[in-house]
């Protein structure tokens, strides 16, 4: 992921486990990390997912310098109360959303890398 992105690795571990509930016992995995996207606003758009239902987090940090973010916002579920979720195989298109894929996630508090 570094190399696409041009971050060194240890940048990308450390914003992946910022965008994490649990650093200690975390299985989630990047789908995506977009550092143009926002790049307008000095932000990173990073995805992470995670569990049995593949259930996502979308994280944004706004970069400060090559190596420093801090974590701007964090959502794991819908307003609507429903996880955001993927398909168990690696198709881009999200799963329905139904009330049998919410995913059991933690709040996410801020993060200053």
């Amino acid at each position: 992921m570094g190399e696409a992105t041009g971050l060194d690795p240890i940048t990308v571990h450390r914003l992946w486990r910022a965008a994490s509930t649990d650093e200690k016992d975390d299985d989630s995995r990047i789908a995506n990390l977009d550092l143009e996207g926002l790049a307008e606003r000095h932000h990173v758009l990073l995805v992470t997912y995670a569990g049995e239902k593949n259930c996502l987090a979308i994280t944004v940090f706004r970069q400060l310098s090559e190596i420093k973010f801090d974590k701007v916002w964090s959502v794991d579920k819908a307003p609507d109360g429903l996880a955001f979720a993927i398909p168990h195989s690696t198709a881009p298109t999200p799963a329905p959303r139904t009330a049998s894929s919410t995913c059991e996630c933690q709040p996410r508090l801020p993060t200053v890398l």
